[in-house]
């Protein structure tokens, strides 16, 4: 992903079409614009700075589709794609993608013909310790039938490779040793604890991605010997949604 254009204008030209973004400097938002011999067919005036504008093959058709990458602006904040496509004679957004402040790349990862979109999560930024900890799970997307689908089912050596990398960190810091809270509701951010929690929640995510939570929680019991484990096991199960 090219984070930022070189430019605050682009202009991107596509088999007849023209997508304009032009970056608004007192108001600090892009009008973008699809165009096509004169009319315009979208428009979204003043959104968050458009910085960049591909086209690639996401489904092996007859046709490309448009990558629209967005930046709200802010420390460690916010990229997002949105999905665009050709539905007759319009031009019509599909779906989105929200990064934060990952990234991603477009790749045929089983070379069957069809691109992957391959990125990372920073779904725990902040969540239990410093951002500089963070973890970034991958999050690998398909496009077909007019919208995306998480498919890191369908690509589980890359995950379960990611997980041994994240568990040989688990148990690098475990190792070392780690101090826990006094109290059941101690404030764990910025601690031994926190740090540790910052580690395992990725672990939990991929296997949960896999359809196998159990293996992450089971590793937490394993590894995280603090009295707020239960209580950390919820934030997960609950905030983070990963059953």
């Amino acid at each position: 992903m090219n984070l930022f254009s070189q430019d605050y204008n682009i202009d991107y030209k596509y088999y007849g079409y023209e997508f304009k973004a032009v970056y608004d400097t007192a108001n600090y938002c892009s009008n973008f614009k699809v165009i096509q011999k004169g009319k315009t067919l979208y428009e979204d005036t003043c959104g968050d700075r458009v910085i960049s504008i591909k086209a690639y093959n996401l489904k092996d058709d007859d046709h490309n589709q448009i990558l629209i990458d967005y930046f709200t602006g802010g420390a460690h904040c916010c990229f997002y794609t949105f999905i665009g496509d050709f539905v007759g004679d319009k031009f019509k957004i599909i779906d989105s993608i929200m990064w934060g402040n990952g990234g991603y790349e477009i790749k045929d990862i089983d070379n069957d013909g069809q691109m992957e979109i391959i990125g990372s999560s920073d779904m725990f930024a902040y969540a239990f310790t410093n951002y500089a900890e963070t973890r970034f799970p991958t999050v690998i997307y398909k496009y077909g039938h007019g919208k995306l689908r998480f498919v890191n089912k369908e690509f589980p050596e890359i995950i379960e490779k990611e997980i041994t990398d994240f568990k040989k960190d688990v148990e690098e810091f475990v190792k070392n040793g780690y101090d826990c809270p006094q109290q059941n509701d101690t404030d764990t951010f910025n601690t031994d604890a926190g740090s540790l929690k910052t580690m395992l929640a990725p672990i939990v995510a991929d296997y949960s991605s896999l359809g196998n939570a159990k293996e992450g929680y089971d590793f937490i019991d394993k590894m995280y010997k603090c009295s707020d484990r239960e209580k950390y096991k919820d934030i997960l199960k609950k905030d983070f949604k990963l059953k």
